[in-house]
């Protein structure tokens, strides 16, 4: 049991050291996000050196510069995986990723339906 429980804490340990929690992070998921109606999207790519900072200055300057878009919020469009205990450090360092309202793909086609917006985005 004692040699279980080491092991357990020495893998949780191990994975949450940089480089091995870059490369989780990587294979384990993808960070999207959305306007309301698909219009604006991006998605974390950590090869690129995208991350979720760029985002939101980004998705800023955009509502900024056009005062026709309707809804102003920038969405999350993966869902919450608290089990997923190698991703801690996420939910800590960058909180506001994951504070973000959550909106699903089927809501954003019905929001383009409702627009009259085609439904490929």
């Amino acid at each position: 049991m004692k040699k279980t429980l080491i092991i357990c804490l020495c893998i949780l340990i191990l994975i949450n050291i940089p480089p091995i929690s870059w490369f989780c992070k990587i294979i384990t998921e993808d960070y999207t996000y959305s306007s309301y109606n698909g219009v604006i999207q991006y998605q974390e790519n950590l090869m690129k050196g995208t991350n979720f900072n760029t985002y939101a200055e980004s998705f800023d300057e955009r509502i900024k510069s056009d005062p026709n878009i309707k809804d102003k919020q920038l969405y999350r469009t993966f869902t919450l995986k608290p089990w997923r205990f190698w991703e801690w450090h996420e939910w800590v360092i960058h909180y506001k990723r994951f504070m973000l309202p959550y909106i699903s793909e089927e809501q954003i086609l019905e929001n383009r339906k409702k627009e009259g917006l085609p439904e490929k985005y």
